[in-house]
């Protein structure tokens, strides 16, 4: 189960992850489209997916053969 955080103007889902905490960014300061990320985290995580949202860490470029 996600909750959701409010620090500023900006809304946060928190959630565990492998017995840890996890704090992440929604980056809106919408209540309704924080609620709709957090649903559909929730849903991620469920199936297994992990995080569905994009992160900056750049993945390597897969070249054929």
């Amino acid at each position: 189960m996600a909750g959701l955080l409010k620090r500023g103007k900006v809304y946060y889902a928190t959630y565990r992850l492998g017995g840890r905490e996890r704090r992440k960014s929604l980056d809106t300061d919408s209540y309704q489209l924080a609620k709709e990320k957090v649903r559909q985290l929730e849903s991620s995580l469920v199936r297994g997916q992990g995080n569905p949202f994009p992160t900056r860490t750049p993945l390597p470029e897969s070249h054929p053969g």
